[in-house]
Parts: structure tokens; C-alpha cells; sequence
């Protein structure tokens, strides 16, 4: 039996208790036996239960136990461990156990993948099986789901016990139900199988179109008009039916109609028997549900279509990589560039250095953008304004473009058109993102020639304007239909040839209309696209606005700070499994002043917090032995209060939601952003009175060098594992790897192995064919060989 401190006592139970459908306020009052091997999985679930309110919940771990309680008090629900033999006996005893009108919902938690064992497990009487690892929202949808499914199998145990009164009721007043019968105006039929009699009212012949008299009331006339295909099922579910081997008929079945169109008839038959149990006569009704069936189909149709869209979002997932490439390959063009310090002045480098960080900063942006494309849908992303200076966000977005222009060639210009304000009220994150995709898609399509920036204004109407003109690959007015539907590109040829997710213009789109605007485009194939971007400015006095083009040039570019790092006390537990991760976050932890103690998995995290005095605990998500998650709902448990903040690779729409209901305080994604991270430490760890020594800091840099060295060393012994594995048909350790791989890899400076990671292990997690992934693996390959050779062409060969 599970810890009295985790089990709740069931009190007060009979077994002669009513069913849960006679007896239950609400299924919160279910009674649900949680059979678990495992100590800590059985509580686990327990506390799940628990929480969501399902009070009379009980664990168990002795199979015989399992049985002898649910043979002294009546149970509603079984969750039921079945990992081997013994679950599927514990199965059997309690299925034998459980009287032959009562339903007992049984739903089976199992980490086998065994096929055979769970067929086994469902032809023993199982209602549903849940695979371990389980998602805590599908455990409870499931459980509500087989306790609603018992109330309804209670419900129809009433029904069936009132149908065998009315069928007792209906043989003592046969004639006068006849009587009535034939005097209703609804689709009834009655056949007298003793004299072969058949009646059916005006309302069933007007069903099919025939009033009664041009519709002869006999077996054939019914039979003759049944569709062919329904017709051997029907009659075999007829005799059936009189046989006493169908309990009850409630079936729809198409029946041709006057006017030569098949209708779908929804039969319900009731049979009157004798005190020997023979059928005497059958009594039926019928409806006419075409519609409803039609209505049914459009249903399937839009089902279809839903599936169609997820699909759609799926492949854009798969390629949000390219979308985020463009302000990548600007910080990594102003990175290289700045380590070439003799050919770049001082004023080039603090450019470069300002472009690096607005671009990092608006990458993050965008990554947050694409993640909350849900609530852009639903028209529930939050639209701020603030005052922006028009200039610098042009400027900004100049930097941004100018780098992947170069690269093919072209010509990037700004024009500024007087007047135009200092200043503007707007969102500057969502401007600058329409006007990133704007400006990026003229350069992706466009091969030679020049892409022009516009900037004018129009005061009285508050509205700037940005037109974006290329000499790119145009569009045909039937590509310009379709320019800014979601998930789509103008072709699947543009797809193939220029990449991306075709959701940019889409969410430009939407944005715009926030920010009080609008994006119109005219386009002619051959010649190129230009794209007009409006959007509301806010109030505008005459003194905001420049009129004199010499005022509009940008301040010079001024040296961005390095990142502030807050100088704290105190002692933060990590708990990391990965190596690399334990000592790029412990020496960015430390770097703060902060004492860090590293365990390497969950269990050993909840010891730790139990017995240590900690600020704050930095809990990676995915783990072995216990995960994360499983780590902190049982910190929580034991009313562990101190800050708890996740730290995971995963950062999809929800997980944010999940980690805090299990308990967390806050959320940080990897690769980690060290500012975010510098930003939580100092929120709390008390400060410090003293900083760490400069030579503290040298000691960390030498030692973020040789991390990153043995990292780049080990690449080609960390690919070996991953073909290796997926050679070996191993795809749980090949999305493992990939999984470390994607969150340590950026954290050390090789974004591009983090994307490769991120792409591997979506691509195993979704079930991709193995051509897939192995075509990913050899662009890993190929890109584990290029940083292996440009790391050390850099560093002098070392």
C-alpha cells in the first residue's frame, strides 16, 4: 500500500452502495483505486487525483490487496499499473469480481510497448490505456472520460430495467395500444408475427412520399425499398432480434424514397413476447435523419480541413529554422567581421556591435512571435505604445537587412521623405517585425538589381508609410490572391526554391490592422513587387516633425555596454545532467557570486532542496531517473516553498502554463539567455556588499575556452552515437541526443547545431521515415565537420 501520507482513506463504503449514476453528487465523488507498482508513480498519480479534486481516491501496490478491496466497497474507476503478467491477472480477478449488469472503467497506465500485452490488456475488459510518460491533462480528461462512460452505463441499466416494465405494461394492454397506435400520426409500424399482420401509420408512408393508400402495409413493401447494401444486415439483425440474441435495435439504414432518392431511416424496434420469451410481435419506429447524416459528413468534411491546417502548422514548425535565419546570419556576419580588428575602424565596430544586438534582440522577439501565433489568431496578443524613435528603429532594421543583401549582391537603400516625425507611438517590437519580413522577402526574392526602402508620412491622416520596392520574381494576380493566406507561399515551387514558412506576410498582415494600418502589394511577374505598409503614428504636433533631410541622419553609433552582471549572495542548487550544461550554467551562475551546488537528476534535487538551505533551485525538465517536472510537484508536496525556475530546450506554446502548474515559479528556455537568467538571480539572491575579482572573471573565460574546445573535440564521437542509434533503429536515444544537443550547443556559440538538434528531434518525436531523418543526419555531418574546421582555422589550429 502506498505512504497513510499520500493515501486518502475511503470511509463509509458499502457494498451495496447504489451505482455511481444513482448515488454520486458529481464524479469528484468517484471512487478510484490506483493500482502502481511503483511507490512513487502510484503517489504521483494519487496527488494528481487529489488536486483535481477527486477526494476518495485510494492506492494500492499488492495485487491481492487490489482485489480484496474492490471486493469489500464498490469502485467506479481502476487505474491500473501493467507493466507484466501480474497487472494483467490483477485485470482478470477484478473483471471476474464484477457482476455481469454492473460496468466497472479500467484505465491502464503502462510504460510496456509491448503490442501483444496491451491487446491483451483490452480483450480483458480495459477501457483505455495511457502510455508512460503521461501528459497530467490527459491523465484527468481520460479518468473524467471512463467515469462519465460508467454513469452512462448506470443510466442505461435504469433504462433497460424501465424497458422490461413497459414491454410487461404493453402485453396487458395490447389492444389498447393498438388502438392508439393507429390512431398516431408518427412513422409507427407493427407486425404481428403470430397472423402475419403488418400496420404502418399514414406518418411512416409520408416518410417515404406515399400517402396511405398508395403504399400497401405488408413485410415487402418495407423490404423491397431497402438499399441493397443495408438490406442482408437489416434482416439478419431482424431474426436476430426475434431470437432473443439482440437485446435491443437501434440502428440507421437508407430506405428509397417516392421520388427515386435514397433516405437515411433511423429504426428503433421493441418486441412484444410471450411468457415463453417468443417474439409475438414488433413494434417499430422510424425517422427521417438524412440531414442529420448530411450534416454529419460536412462535419467529417470540416474535420478533414482542421487536419489539413494542423498539418500545415506541423510542416511550418518543421521549417521555422529558415524564418529566423536572416537577423542569425547578420550577427554572425558582424561577429566574424569584428574579429578582423585591422581592417575595421572603431566607429565600423561599434556599429557592428549595435547590429549584433538589436538583431539578437529581435530574434528572440520573433522566436516569441512564431510561438504565440495562437493568440495573433484568436486576436489576443497585446499590442503596446510606447514612443519610438523613427530613426534608430529605421536605421535598426537597415543593419538587419543590409548583411544577407551584400551576401547576394544588392543593393539595400533607405530613402527618408520630409516630413516625418522625431518620434511615433507605436508597438516598436511588431513595426520592426513587419517591416524585418517585408524588407527580408524583396532581398529572398529578388537575384540581381536593388531593393528600396521608402519612408514618408502623411500628418493630418497620422499615418506613416513604408513602401518596400524590389526588382525580384513578382507575382501573378493569382499568386497575389493567395500572398497573405497562413502557411501558405505564392507556389510550392517558391517553397522549394527559396524556403520559409509562408506564415510572414500572414502575421505582417494582422499586425498591421493592430497597429491601425493596413500592407497592400501590386506585383507583375518579371519585374518585381512593391509592398505598402501603413500604420498609425499617434499625435503629430508641427514641433515632432522634420522637414530639413540633413536633421533625419541617425546619432552616431555609441558602444553598447557588455551585459550587466548583478552581484549577489547566496547558494543556488542546478540540478543538470548534461556536463556541458552543468559547467556553462554553474560558471554563468557563479559569475554572479552566487555559490552553486550541482546534482544531475530529480531525485537527487529533492534531497538536496530538503536538507540544504537554497535562494533558489535552476531545475532542468528532462532528466534521468526523475524528471524535473516529477521533481517539483513532490517538492511541492512536501510544501517546499522556496523559488523553483525550469530550465528546458522545450519552448512550445503551453509549456510555460505546464511547468507552473506543476509548481514552478518561472520559466527559462535553452540555450540560455544569460540576461534573463542574470535577471531571476538578482530577483532572488540578496546583493552582495563586495563583487568577484577580476581575477574570478579571467579564470571563468579560460574556463568557458577549454568547454567549448572539449565540446567542438567530442562533436565527431557525439555524431558517431547519433547514426549509430539511428542505424541501429534506436530512435528514443537519437532524439536523446539530439535533444542535448540542441540545448547545449547554442549556449556555447553553435546556434546551428541547436537548429539541427531542434529539427532531429522533431522530426523522431513526429515520426518522421527514416529517410528523413537520415538526410537530417547528414546535414548535421556536414555541419559538425564545417564548425570543427572554422573553430580551429580560428583559434590557430589549436
Amino acid at each position: 500500500m502506498f505512504p497513510r501520507s499520500v493515501k486518502t482513506t475511503m470511509q463509509g463504503h458499502n457494498p451495496a452502495t447504489p451505482p455511481l449514476g444513482a448515488q454520486a453528487k458529481s464524479l469528484r465523488e468517484s471512487r478510484i483505486l490506483v493500482f502502481e507498482r511503483s511507490s512513487a508513480d502510484g503517489q504521483s498519480m494519487l496527488a494528481l487525483l487529489q488536486g483535481a479534486d477527486y477526494a476518495n481516491a485510494q492506492g494500492c501496490s499488492d495485487p491481492h490487496a487490489a482485489a480484496d478491496i474492490y471486493a469489500q466497497q464498490p469502485v467506479h474507476l481502476v487505474l491500473l499499473e501493467l507493466d507484466d503478467v501480474d497487472g494483467l491477472q490483477v485485470l482478470e480477478r477484478l473483471k471476474a469480481a464484477t457482476p455481469a449488469d454492473d460496468y466497472l472503467s479500467v484505465l491502464v497506465v503502462t510504460g510496456n510497448v509491448d503490442r501483444e500485452l496491451r491487446l491483451r490488456a483490452l480483450q480483458a475488459g480495459a477501457g483505455d490505456v495511457l502510455t508512460k510518460p503521461f501528459d497530467r491533462e490527459e491523465l484527468l480528461y481520460r479518468v473524467r472520460n471512463l467515469l462519465r462512460t460508467h454513469v452512462l452505463h448506470a443510466r442505461l441499466a435504469e433504462q433497460i430495467a424501465l424497458d422490461r416494465q413497459t414491454e410487461a405494461r404493453l402485453r396487458d394492454s395490447e389492444e389498447r395500444f393498438k388502438l392508439a397506435m393507429r390512431a398516431a400520426d408518427e412513422g409507427i409500424w407493427d407486425w404481428n408475427i403470430r397472423t402475419g399482420s403488418v400496420f404502418m401509420s399514414p406518418r411512416w408512408k409520408a416518410l417515404l412520399g406515399y400517402r396511405d393508400d398508395e403504399l400497401p402495409s405488408t413485410l415487402e413493401a418495407w423490404t423491397s425499398r431497402v438499399h441493397p447494401e443495408d438490406l442482408s444486415q437489416a434482416m439478419a439483425d431482424l431474426e436476430a432480434y426475434m431470437d432473443g440474441n439482440l437485446s435491443t435495435y437501434d440502428k440507421s439504414i437508407r430506405v428509397r424514397h417516392r421520388d427515386g432518392d435514397y433516405r437515411w431511416i433511423k429504426n428503433r424496434w421493441m418486441a412484444v413476447r410471450d411468457e415463453s420469451g417468443l417474439a409475438a410481435r414488433i413494434v417499430g419506429t422510424a425517422d427521417d435523419i438524412t440531414e442529420d447524416v448530411h450534416l454529419r459528413d460536412e462535419l467529417e468534411h470540416a474535420r478533414q480541413r482542421a487536419e489539413m491546417a494542423n498539418r500545415a502548422k506541423s510542416e511550418f514548425l518543421a521549417n521555422m529554422s529558415h524564418e529566423i535565419r536572416t537577423p542569425l546570419t547578420a550577427i554572425i556576419g558582424f561577429a566574424e567581421a569584428g574579429m578582423d580588428q585591422t581592417q575595421q575602424s572603431s566607429a565600423e565596430r561599434s556599429e557592428g556591435l549595435r547590429a549584433i544586438i538589436d538583431n539578437g534582440r529581435h530574434l528572440r522577439s520573433l522566436i516569441d512571435d512564431i510561438l504565440d501565433i495562437s493568440k495573433i489568431e484568436a486576436d489576443r496578443l497585446e499590442i503596446e505604445a510606447v514612443t519610438v524613435n523613427l530613426v534608430d528603429m529605421i536605421s535598426s532594421c537597415h543593419s538587419g537587412v543590409r548583411a544577407p543583401a551584400d551576401a547576394k549582391g544588392l543593393v539595400f537603400e533607405v530613402h527618408l521623405m520630409p516630413p516625418l516625425p522625431r518620434t511615433i507611438e507605436t508597438d516598436p517590437t511588431r513595426l520592426k517585425q513587419i517591416l524585418y519580413n517585408l524588407c527580408n522577402n524583396a532581398v529572398k526574392f529578388t537575384e540581381k538589381g536593388s531593393v528600396r526602402l521608402i519612408v514618408s508620412c502623411d500628418p493630418p491622416l497620422e499615418h506613416l508609410v513604408f513602401t518596400v520596392v524590389d526588382q525580384g520574381i513578382g507575382m501573378t494576380p493569382e499568386q497575389l490572391e493567395r500572398v497573405f493566406e497562413p502557411f501558405v507561399q505564392a507556389d510550392t515551387s517558391t517553397t522549394r526554391q527559396f524556403g520559409g514558412t509562408g506564415l510572414g506576410l500572414s502575421i505582417s498582415r494582422r499586425l498591421a490592422q493592430r497597429l491601425g494600418g493596413e500592407i497592400e502589394v501590386v506585383s507583375e511577374p518579371g519585374v518585381g513587387s512593391v509592398f505598402v505598409l501603413t500604420t498609425a503614428t499617434g499625435p503629430l504636433p508641427e514641433d515632432n516633425l522634420v522637414r530639413d533631410p540633413g536633421a533625419l541622419a541617425p546619432e552616431p553609433c555609441q558602444a553598447t555596454s557588455s551585459t550587466e552582471i548583478p552581484s549577489v549572495s547566496g547558494h543556488i542548487l542546478l540540478a543538470e545532467d548534461n556536463p556541458y550544461n552543468q559547467k556553462l550554467i554553474g560558471m554563468y551562475t557563479r559569475k554572479t557570486g552566487a555559490e552553486v551546488t550541482v546534482v544531475e537528476n530529480g531525485e537527487q534535487a529533492v534531497e538536496e532542496a530538503l536538507c540544504g538551505n537554497y535562494d533558489l533551485i535552476l531545475m532542468d525538465l528532462q532528466m534521468p531517473v526523475m524528471g524535473g517536472l516529477e521533481a517539483v510537484e513532490m517538492l511541492r508536496q512536501t510544501l517546499y516553498e522556496g523559488p523553483i525556475v525550469a530550465l528546458t530546450a522545450h519552448s512550445m506554446i503551453g509549456d510555460r502554463e505546464k511547468v507552473l502548474n506543476a509548481g514552478c515559479t518561472d520559466f527559462l528556455t535553452k540555450p540560455v539567455d544569460w540576461q534573463a537568467l542574470f535577471k531571476v538571480i538578482a530577483q532572488y539572491l540578496p546583493v552582495a556588499s563586495e563583487r568577484r575579482s577580476a581575477s574570478d572573471d579571467a579564470a571563468d573565460d579560460d574556463a568557458l575556452r577549454v568547454l567549448v574546445v572539449r565540446f567542438v573535440n567530442q562533436l565527431p564521437s557525439t555524431l558517431q552515437d547519433v547514426i549509430g542509434a539511428a542505424d541501429a533503429g534506436d530512435w528514443d536515444t537519437v532524439r536523446s541526443l539530439a535533444h542535448q544537443l540542441k540545448g547545449v550547443a547554442g549556449g556555447l556559440g553553435f546556434p546551428q547545431l541547436t537548429d539541427l538538434g531542434a529539427e532531429i528531434e522533431r522530426a523522431v518525436m513526429q515520426g518522421a521515415d527514416t529517410a528523413t531523418v537520415h538526410t537530417l543526419l547528414e546535414t548535421l555531418k556536414t555541419t559538425c565537420e564545417q564548425v570543427a574546421r572554422e573553430f580551429h582555422a580560428a583559434s590557430g589550429g589549436g
